[in-house]
């Protein structure tokens, strides 16, 4: 019944002139909506911290800090909040694009004054975009945890630096790094590593090293399957680096 269920919301947005390439949704507001209303329908939990949320449309849901042990850091008002993160963050795709540096002859505007960055990006360039509304990358997060974070790398963090109650997440402001917990280590690489692979995003060799190994360290486990085979449903793709475990997966474990 649930996989009826969910069929039928996807055929209701597909259905809709609000899909771009391969499905990705044209806006940032449809965008939101089939991420609470299809993907995480039935999985109302943000990524980090594993906090339960209630759905609210396009707009911010609410998450229930009780669920998850969560204590606010600064941000109480922002921790209340569940927000749509990119987990590799949009601006790593921006950095290869002209518009994101130098601006675009159509970022102009009412004053007549020029423009650049994610703004003029994901008027002009298609492929920014598509990445940046494409669902792979996109996962509910607590809204504090999604400002703190910012556009830093993940990474190790030296010590177990607890600043929001139990969410196991940590950050380091002097090395601009991000800890997420070992259990979702493996996902957030296989996120990172389709958009490096699909849309060109700058990285360093050290972080594409760290990603591949959190993706052998960490194989996916149900929910990440399921996900990617909803996100498959609604954009016409999937991510291959969860796709490939598996057939592994399957495999005798002599043959591995």
């Amino acid at each position: 019944m649930r996989k009826i269920v969910l069929a039928a919301l996807v055929l209701v947005f597909l259905a809709a002139p609000a899909l771009a390439q391969e499905g990705v949704p044209a806006s940032w507001t449809v965008t939101k909506n089939v991420l609470q209303s299809i993907v995480y329908a039935d999985h109302r939990t943000t990524f980090y911290c594993g906090c339960t949320f209630e759905e609210n449309g396009d707009r911010a849901g609410t998450i229930d800090l009780n669920s998850c042990g969560y204590r606010p850091r600064s941000n109480g008002g922002r921790a209340n909040r569940m927000e749509v993160e990119h987990v590799l963050p949009i601006s790593w795709v921006g950095y290869s694009e002209s518009c994101w540096t130098d601006g675009h002859p159509d970022c102009v505007d009412t004053k007549g004054e020029s423009y650049a960055g994610r703004r003029c990006c994901y008027k002009v360039s298609e492929n920014f975009r598509t990445a940046h509304n494409d669902l792979h990358n996109l996962v509910p997060s607590v809204g504090e945890i999604n400002g703190d974070r910012s556009y830093y790398p993940y990474g190790l963090v030296d010590g177990e630096i607890r600043n929001y109650g139990s969410c196991d997440f940590e950050v380091d402001r002097r090395t601009n790094t991000v800890e997420p917990a070992e259990p979702i280590r493996g996902d957030a690489a296989r996120m990172s590593l389709y958009m490096i692979d699909r849309y060109g995003a700058s990285v360093s060799a050290e972080f594409y090293q760290l990603m591949t190994d959190w993706d052998r360290l960490d194989p996916p486990d149900e929910w990440e399957f399921e996900r990617n085979e909803r996100i498959s449903n609604v954009q016409g793709n999937g991510n291959p680096w969860v796709e490939r475990w598996k057939d592994y997966l399957k495999e005798p474990a002599a043959a591995k």
